[in-house]
């Protein structure tokens, strides 16, 4: 049989919301490596040279641990998680608060060969 070799990448505890980093990750699936880079370097989110880091340290685990050829990775799966979420006060005038909700996401990243 002719198995495709995959490699699974994590990166937890992003500060960002999910669906912020969502709207980012979704121009990724589906893609080569190499374009996915591309992709990333001609965004203007704010996350997207922090994406452009995980997708490059997951390549090199992958041709470093597994052996496999960095020309011919292809990003198969990726999704968006959500992780904690920080809770905060506001006060306001008049004896008033309110909640400010500051939400953390998680990546997770399936390489595979071509």
């Amino acid at each position: 049989m002719n198995e495709k070799k995959q490699v699974h990448a994590c990166w937890r505890m992003i500060r960002i919301s999910p669906q912020k980093l969502g709207v980012v990750v979704s121009c990724l699936r589906g893609h080569s490596l190499g374009r996915a880079i591309k992709i990333l370097d001609g965004m203007k989110k704010s996350i997207a040279p922090g994406i452009k880091k995980f997708l490059l340290s997951a390549k090199s685990n992958a041709v470093n641990n597994f052996q496999l050829n960095p020309d011919s990775l292809r990003v198969s799966e990726i999704s968006v998680g959500k992780n904690m979420v920080l809770r905060r006060r506001h006060i306001g005038g008049r004896s008033h608060s309110g909640e400010i909700r500051k939400p953390f996401s998680q990546i997770r990243v399936v390489l595979e060969e071509k």
